[in-house]
């Protein structure tokens, strides 16, 4: 062998070099066996009912306005407005089984749990092409249990779907730079796109590929890539502009209050974001991933136990997995650009919605980051190998049995309902019996009484001048006002207004313990 080829043989030799073939016949039972497994898991944690979370009532209203005919459009207000928050994919999706199985929740759940179901296998295939076998199967089996991938697998949200979705794309940028020919470079294109469009953040897995193929010297591809991706994204973005919608950037990414989307953060006000975000995510919400039955999982993103134990547990997994990223990225590896890109966005992300639902997708490459440093940090402390496999079990056991007690919980909510929110989807379900279709209903959770009550819906203004609280409604024609227990601002807003005026209101309906109300408003 001449001393060139032998020279471009170990350039190429950065990354382990696993054939999928030899870990298809060598380790077959694995990948039929993980999918039983996944279909176990998500069967046990599989919640038939529409959730708390808001977010998944605003996909399943854009799903049925596309399934309708009015395109990207929020269909459930007084006005119907176009929608520019979320990419078209989801809803897309969401459409074709509205139009299959209309109104019906359940179907829409099932293809979310499918999803998970998939993406267990295909976390295996990747992750042993990319590293070994042996972090393929841990990293398999740890999202296999995680709470958080289980409760968002049965949730109308485009978190699960995306970490498929990912894993597609990353595994065909890989074959696509093995055989390096247009049908898998057009294959890995399309699989990027399609993440993309599912989720913004798929503009992480976009930028990473580009830097990545431009590392392993194919700046040919790099520049092809980065253009096609440009403009198969530019559709969206005109669209956005047509429709007078806000700047994703500037609206989410460098707004100052996300909520109100007044002022843009200046320089310093970028660092101090950045530094929360890190700290939130070092030390809370890193830790939740791998132990959380520690924290109230009666909907992601409860109240989170921040005693010093946990931060310092979070700080050594997040130094765990900075040290996977940084040697990944000495050997140039895509999950480690991704991993980087993924966690740019996340601290740029406004801190107030720094949460455990942003690491769901990447949490089939975060075990393996994690292990890995810990297996070479017990390796050089021991002087060799023989600690790390009991340190692997040690920890395997702790995420383990944290997650199956979180699982155990989990299963005993799925079986009760929060009585507050019973009783409101409950009023929306008689207000669909009992009203005309063109009524507007004023409530506190719009999104969630549209869904439930089939009927256009609009909120309240948090505001204590009864007089302005009441033009309000009246200029956005509302028919019917709910009085519910799901949120403080009802007492503290709406209730005063109804009792100051007391002639305005006429009750038709009583939902009790606790007590929800459906009013008539004159």
């Amino acid at each position: 062998m001449s001393k060139r080829r032998r020279s471009r043989k170990k350039t190429q030799g950065t990354e382990p070099a696993i054939k999928p073939i030899t870990i298809v016949t060598q380790h077959r039972a694995f990948l039929p066996g993980l999918a039983l497994l996944a279909i176990l898991f998500a069967w046990i944690t599989f919640d038939a009912r529409l959730s708390l979370i808001g977010d998944n009532a605003e996909f399943i209203t854009l799903g049925r306005s596309i399934a309708q005919g009015h395109g990207l459009t929020y269909i459930n207000t007084v006005e119907a407005l176009p929608a520019t928050k979320y990419p078209f994919g989801f809803p897309l999706v969401l459409a074709v089984i509205h139009l299959i199985f209309p109104f019906s929740l359940p179907a829409m759940k099932i293809f979310v749990a499918a999803t998970f179901i998939l993406s267990i296998p295909t976390i295996y295939v990747v992750v042993a092409r990319l590293i070994s076998p042996g972090y393929a199967l841990a990293s398999a089996g740890f999202t296999l249990i995680s709470i958080y991938a289980l409760n968002f697998g049965s949730i109308v949200l485009s978190e699960v779907p995306y970490m498929l979705l990912s894993l597609v794309a990353i595994w065909r940028v890989h074959l696509a730079s093995e055989k390096d020919d247009l049908r898998s470079h057009g294959l890995a294109i399309l699989s990027l796109m399609a993440a993309y469009y599912v989720r913004s953040i798929g503009i992480s897995l976009v930028a990473a590929t580009v830097v990545y193929l431009f590392l392993k010297e194919k700046r040919k591809w790099a520049g092809i890539y980065a253009i096609v991706c440009v403009l198969l994204a530019l559709p969206w973005q005109i669209r956005t502009q047509l429709a007078g919608g806000p700047s994703y950037v500037r609206t989410w990414l460098l707004s100052a209050d996300p909520y109100t989307l007044q002022g843009t953060l200046g320089f310093s006000g970028l660092l101090n974001r950045i530094a929360q975000n890190l700290y939130l995510y070092a030390t809370k919400e890193l830790p939740r991933v791998f132990w959380p039955s520690h924290y109230d999982l009666q909907y992601a993103g409860g109240p989170l136990d921040s005693g010093w134990v946990s931060g310092v547990l979070g700080m050594a997994l997040a130094l765990g997995v900075l040290v996977f990223v940084v040697r990944g990225l000495r050997d140039r590896q895509l999950l480690a650009l991704y991993l980087l890109f993924y966690a740019g966005v996340c601290m740029l992300w406004p801190e107030v919605w720094a949460s455990v639902r942003l690491l769901i997708p990447v949490i089939p490459l975060l075990v393996p980051g994690v292990l890995h440093s810990l297996g070479s940090l017990v390796t050089r402390l021991a002087g060799g190998n023989r600690w790390s496999g009991v340190i692997a079990l040690v920890f395997a056991g702790l995420y383990a049995f944290s997650n199956g007690s979180a699982i155990a919980r989990h299963v005993d909510y799925v079986t009760r309902q929060p009585p507050a929110f019973e009783n409101y989807l409950a009023a929306g379900d008689w207000i669909k019996r009992n009203t005309p279709e063109d009524a507007v209903i004023c409530c506190r959770k719009a999104y969630l009484m549209f869904v439930a009550s089939n009927r256009r819906t609009t909120s309240y203004l948090f505001t204590n001048d009864h007089t302005s609280l009441l033009q309000d409604l009246e200029e956005k024609q509302v028919d019917h006002v709910v009085v519910d227990h799901l949120s403080s601002s009802t007492g503290r807003y709406l209730v005063p207004a109804i009792n100051a005026n007391r002639g305005r209101f006429e009750s038709l309906h009583i939902v009790p313990k606790p007590d929800t109300y459906v009013l008539k408003f004159k």
